[in-house]
C-alpha cells in the first residue's frame, strides 16, 4: 500500500490493447531475461523460486518472473531499485495464499491482471511512502492493474462483490484506492490484494473510503 499523498499524485499509464499488450509484455520479459542472465547466482535462485511455485501448484497463476516486480510506477532516481527483486527464500511461502486468491476469486471476477507491485524491500517501501506495516514487505500482497482496458468503476464493483462474498476467515484484504473527493484519480484501476485479514480500504487507508462502501457498489 502507498500513502494517499503518493498514491493519488500519479496514475499508472493505461494498459495497451491487443497486439500492443503482447509487444509490451514481450519487451518487459526480454528485459527480465537480460537482468537474470547478468548474474549466475540470480539464475540459480530464480530457478529455485520457480520450482517452489511449481511444487505449491501456483506457478500457472501469473508468469513467475512478474512476481519479482517491486513497483512499476514508483521506482525513480529518488527511490532507485532494480527492475526485478527476488524476495528472500524465507518469505516465499507468504505469496502462495495470495496467488491462490488471485486464481480462485480475483481473476474470475475481473479477468486477467498484471503485477504493478509485489515484494518491496523495506528501504524502497519507505522511500516511496509505503505503509510501515505494508503486506508488500512480507511478499503477501500484490498491487494489480487490469491487463486490458476496462471500465474502472465496473471493475471495482466486481471486486467488491467478490470481496463481500468471502467469509471472514478468507483473510482477503482489498485496497480499492478510490477517492470520493476525486473519483477521476487512479483511472486505470490499480488495486491491492493480500491475505492478511478480511478488510477493505480506499485512498486514505480507512474502511469508510473504500469503493466497496459506495451506495452503488452493488
Amino acid at each position: 500500500m502507498l500513502s494517499c499523498l503518493v498514491l493519488l499524485a500519479c496514475d499508472v499509464s493505461a494498459p495497451p490493447k491487443g497486439d500492443d499488450l503482447t509487444e509490451a509484455q514481450q519487451n518487459q520479459e526480454r528485459r527480465f531475461s537480460r537482468w537474470l542472465s547478468a548474474s549466475q547466482d540470480r539464475e540459480i535462485i530464480y530457478r529455485d523460486f520457480v520450482n517452489y511455485l511449481e511444487n505449491e501448484g501456483v506457478d500457472d497463476v501469473l508468469p513467475p518472473w512478474t512476481l519479482l516486480i517491486p513497483d512499476r510506477q514508483y521506482m525513480s532516481a529518488k527511490c532507485p531499485i532494480d527492475a526485478f527483486v527476488i524476495p528472500p527464500k524465507a518469505l516465499w511461502p507468504n505469496v502462495v495464499p495470495s496467488l491462490k486468491v488471485l486464481r480462485a476469486h480475483v481473476m474470475p471476477a475481473v479477468g486477467q491482471v498484471q503485477i504493478a507491485s509485489a515484494y518491496r524491500p523495506a528501504s524502497f517501501n519507505a522511500c516511496i511512502g509505503g505503509a510501515k506495516k505494508s503486506a508488500h514487505l512480507s511478499f503477501s500482497a500484490f498491487d494489480l492493474i487490469p491487463s486490458s482496458q476496462v471500465d474502472r468503476d465496473d471493475m471495482f464493483k466486481d471486486l467488491c462483490v467478490m470481496w463481500r462474498r468471502q467469509p471472514s476467515g478468507s483473510k482477503i484484504g482489498l485496497g480499492t484506492y478510490f477517492s470520493v473527493n476525486d473519483p477521476n484519480r487512479n483511472r486505470i484501476g490499480r488495486f491491492h490484494i493480500d491475505t492478511l485479514g478480511k478488510r477493505t480500504w480506499g485512498s486514505d487507508f480507512r474502511s469508510a473510503s473504500s469503493y466497496c462502501h459506495r451506495p452503488n457498489s452493488r
